[in-house]
């Protein structure tokens, strides 16, 4: 019985760690089933379409959710808002102790705050007090990656690791796919499809969700909102994404705002086109908020406030 003992291997025993460790450093991520059981056990009581985080709209509670471990695109055309849509949802979850990092190439840090502040305030300018305010609500919740314009993907994903390893956000935004080097261009689909599937890759293995901002190919109008199959670039995109946003503005009322034509029309629709975990697909109605605050609010005349303010908060 001795010798047989002796001749024994475990996954757990401190030889075979130490092997694998050395000579085989992938083997530890071979494990028995057990080592999911609690997580078995969490996802059977809460279905996927109950688990992670909500948006900003209460309408959207019981249909949309954002998961650890998945990479979701924002994608639509320049100027319809995908990034300022994308930034309130990233506000709301910081206001509720998650913890955000924003890599924006296209934007300062200093812009997107200002954007940011009076979508958490709902209005057009928030004094200094309520601005001290929302920075202690945020201390150690948001973070900014301070870089304007290109970067390589190396780069890029080495951001993603940090704040996901060492600062351990529960969202990362990467604004925008067009500012990684290479990744434009006749021969890039390759490179597009190696980077994306390095961003999944990134969120599985630090259980984050990551928020990649891309583009659309330009259509025959901007009346017509685009689908998942109009992504800009590699259709490995679209394939590789867990979730796929199409932020569409309705700039037909926008540029006719006292049309009756438009009454009770949406100023944006934000289209879920795929959630891989989820049960549902279909498109939110969402509406302007009061002017100058650039918050997107689920009805008409509605004035959200952002979690952690109370309405006498408001500036």
């Amino acid at each position: 019985m001795n010798n047989i003992a002796k001749l024994t291997v475990s996954p757990s025993s401190e030889a075979f760690q130490d092997y694998i460790k050395r000579d085989h450093p992938e083997a530890v991520k071979i494990k028995p089933a057990s080592h999911w059981a609690d997580e078995l056990a969490y996802s059977l009581e809460n279905p996927p379409h109950q688990q992670g985080d909500c948006m900003p709209w209460d309408k959207t509670y019981s249909t949309i959710r954002m998961r650890p471990s998945e990479l979701s695109v924002w994608a639509g055309t320049n100027g319809h808002g995908k990034s300022s849509l994308n930034c309130q949802v990233l506000i709301w979850l910081a206001a509720q102790g998650k913890r955000v990092m924003i890599a924006s190439m296209e934007m300062p840090p200093l812009k997107t705050l200002n954007r940011m502040v009076r979508q958490a305030a709902g209005g057009a300018s928030p004094d200094r007090k309520w601005q001290d305010m929302f920075f202690k609500r945020m201390e150690g919740n948001l973070w900014f990656y301070d870089q304007l314009g290109s970067v390589d993907a190396t780069r890029c994903l080495d951001v993603v690791r940090y704040s996901a390893d060492r600062l351990k956000c529960d969202h990362i935004q990467v604004d925008s796919i067009t500012k990684i080097k290479g990744m434009m261009g006749d021969h890039s689909n390759g490179l597009q499809m190696d980077f994306v599937n390095d961003l999944q890759s990134l969120a599985f293995d630090y259980k984050t969700h990551i928020h990649l901002i891309s583009h659309v190919r330009k259509g025959n109008s901007e009346q017509q909102a685009p689908g998942k199959f109009d992504l800009k670039g590699s259709g490995g995109i679209a394939d590789q994404a867990d979730n796929i946003y199409i932020v569409w503005q309705n700039k037909d009322k926008l540029n006719n705002p006292n049309d009756p034509a438009f009454d009770g029309k949406p100023d944006t629709v934000l289209k879920c086109v795929k959630q891989r975990h989820g049960e549902w697909e279909g498109p939110v109605m969402l509406w302007f908020g009061a002017k100058g605050a650039m918050q997107f609010v689920g009805r008409e005349g509605e004035r959200l406030t952002c979690p952690g303010f109370s309405i006498g908060d408001r500036p």
